[in-house]
């Protein structure tokens, strides 16, 4: 996964331990694949 995605993932991650029991954390789609691109799942600007 690249950034920024690797590091909003890692945030996101880590607030949802705090407030839930997490076992694991699952991420689909071209930003998983490390295939994002403008116009994808998740876009930041």
């Amino acid at each position: 996964m690249r950034q920024p995605y690797k590091e909003v993932m890692g945030k996101l991650l880590e607030s949802l331990k705090k407030h839930f029991s997490l076992v694991s954390l699952v991420v689909y789609g071209s930003v998983a694949r490390g295939k994002s691109e403008k116009g994808c799942d998740m876009i930041f600007s």
